[in-house]
């Protein structure tokens, strides 16, 4: 009864949409695969046409590592497979600075490119920049994260200050 479904899931997950030229781990503070799910979020985001600072996605949600060589639908759903949806975040550099704090406390977090963080020991930051850049408390910042990060869980609650949140219609594994 369920191999006829089973056999066009199989099809679907086996459709192979890019290639990789070195395996990557997941790991904290920060790693190959998770920054490039962070960079891979804020460009989705330009590419529909929102204007992002930075992206923050959680570590604990990339399940699986990416594989060296061609990759399927299914490598990318097991290395995401939640539904979380994409959301642009406006957050005054007050906030944004807390929230680094917070990434900061848990020994790491997925943050794209753009963020520049030097982390000590005692997981207190050192030196904390945005595309190249100190980040001022008064302006306002857009930052792509997931809906679960986007209700305070994984103590990111600075998250749940944004002044707007933007539901872009993307999805991560997506």
């Amino acid at each position: 009864l369920v191999f006829p479904y089973m056999v066009v899931v199989d099809s679907l997950m086996n459709s192979v949409v890019g290639s990789s030229k070195r395996r990557m781990e997941v790991y904290r503070p920060e790693s190959s695969l998770s920054n490039w799910v962070a960079d891979a979020m804020v460009e989705e985001c330009e590419l529909a046409g929102f204007n992002v600072d930075a992206g923050l996605c959680n570590i604990g949600g990339l399940r699986n590592s990416m594989p060296k060589g061609e990759v399927s639908i299914g490598d990318i759903i097991s290395i995401s497979p939640f539904n979380n949806k994409l959301y642009v975040l406006t957050l005054s550099g007050a906030n944004l600075i807390r929230l680094f704090d917070q990434v900061a406390s848990t020994g790491g977090e997925c943050v794209s490119a753009a963020v520049s963080m030097i982390v000590d020991a005692d997981k207190e930051i050192e030196s904390l920049r945005l595309n190249g850049k100190n980040i001022k408390p008064k302006r306002m910042y857009h930052v792509v994260t997931i809906d679960y990060l986007a209700d305070g869980n994984d103590g990111l609650t600075a998250l749940k200050t944004a002044e707007k949140c933007v539901d872009t219609g993307l999805v991560l594994h997506e």
